[in-house]
């Protein structure tokens, strides 16, 4: 990813974690290692954070599929983060889905992994 596109991805992330009025230390927790995972440190952060929260904001999805499918399962991770699934992170989730057009039963095996993934990472 370019770092445009790392801003635009940890913004799109930023969106899903305030979507339910605050962000839980374990989302906070998983988005650093998410930024360290795409190669994004602090200052990529800082950047994503202003432009999540300016108001001409607007969630764009990576142009390649592999980092859509990331940012499914990032998400997807986050939004289980707190114990508890808003039904803004359920529209965003949705929306990405609609985007990707898998199929019913890749989704299912990526929620499986995610799932996995999750409790090793917590």
């Amino acid at each position: 990813m370019e770092r445009t596109e790392k801003i635009q991805y940890l913004a799109t992330l930023i969106t899903l974690i305030r979507s339910d009025g605050k962000i839980h230390p374990n989302e906070e927790k998983l988005l650093f290692s998410f930024a360290k995972g795409i190669g994004a440190g602090f200052l990529f952060l800082d950047q994503a954070e202003t432009l999540a929260t300016s108001s001409d904001f607007k969630v764009e999805y990576p142009c390649r599929s592999s980092d859509s499918l990331r940012l499914f399962e990032d998400m997807l991770l986050l939004a289980h983060a707190d114990a508890k699934l808003a039904a803004e992170e359920v529209s965003m989730i949705k929306d990405l889905l609609n985007h990707l057009q898998l199929s019913p039963s890749l989704v299912d095996r990526i929620k499986a992994d995610v799932s996995g993934r999750y409790k090793s990472l917590t």
